[in-house]
């Protein structure tokens, strides 16, 4: 679309009185596509749910501003934000989907459920930018807030970045053994998005059995 009919089109909008409602109409859209890629990731559309969510990225982000700015919406930012993590991190977005997440999680600071997500999907991203002592910070948070909600999700997360963690750091026996833990609870809880881990957990323990140590 054209910049002068966009603004247009804006213009028209906020003089019909019906510009709350319709952000918030492309803001429920947004995020069920967000949701819907990511619940569907591990399966045979990746690829597709990738191009899509890269042909989107402007509503995506209009959605995310909105969320922002709207009063009493900011627990919708943490979940979209969240939802987007294939986004940034397969898609190759990590400096975008990190300012995306620190805005989202300044905005809602109550220790909710959705902000835990937000905090170890922030942790993801920061471990491969080589921040392990933000990632590690985020963590930290993130398991207290399992801790107050009783969340097993959660706990496997946290488990299962931390195990990332301790990998990056080249301590390949801590990594097994968070691994090792996130599959169990991730299995009980029948988290399909958890059992790669499985193979890196292998993997990780081949490692740890090497005379050579990992540094």
């Amino acid at each position: 679309m054209l910049e002068t009919i966009r603004h247009y089109g804006r213009d028209l909008l906020a003089g019909s009185g019906l510009r709350h409602d319709r952000s918030r109409a492309h803001r429920d859209h947004s995020l069920r596509l967000a949701v819907d890629a990511c619940e569907t990731w591990c399966g045979p559309g990746q690829a597709e749910n990738l191009a899509r969510l890269h042909t989107e990225r402007d509503n995506l982000a209009a959605a995310l501003d909105w969320s922002l700015s709207e009063p009493g919406e900011s627990r919708s930012a943490l979940v979209l934000a969240t939802a987007l993590r294939h986004h940034w991190t397969a898609g190759e977005q990590l400096a975008p989907g990190r300012r995306r997440l620190d805005q989202a999680l300044r905005a809602a600071p109550d220790p909710t459920p959705e902000r835990g997500h937000a905090l170890w999907v922030a942790a993801w991203i920061a471990l491969p930018q080589g921040d392990g002592g933000t990632a590690a910070g985020r963590l930290r948070e993130c398991a207290a807030i399992a801790e107050r909600h009783d969340d097993d999700r959660l706990r496997g997360y946290v488990q299962l970045l931390s195990g990332t963690t301790a990998l990056f750091a080249g301590d390949a026996d801590r990594a097994t053994r968070h691994f090792a833990a996130a599959v169990d609870r991730m299995r009980v809880r029948e988290e399909i998005t958890g059992e790669p881990v499985g193979a890196l957990n292998n993997i990780t323990r081949d490692i740890a059995s090497l005379p050579v140590r990992v540094s």
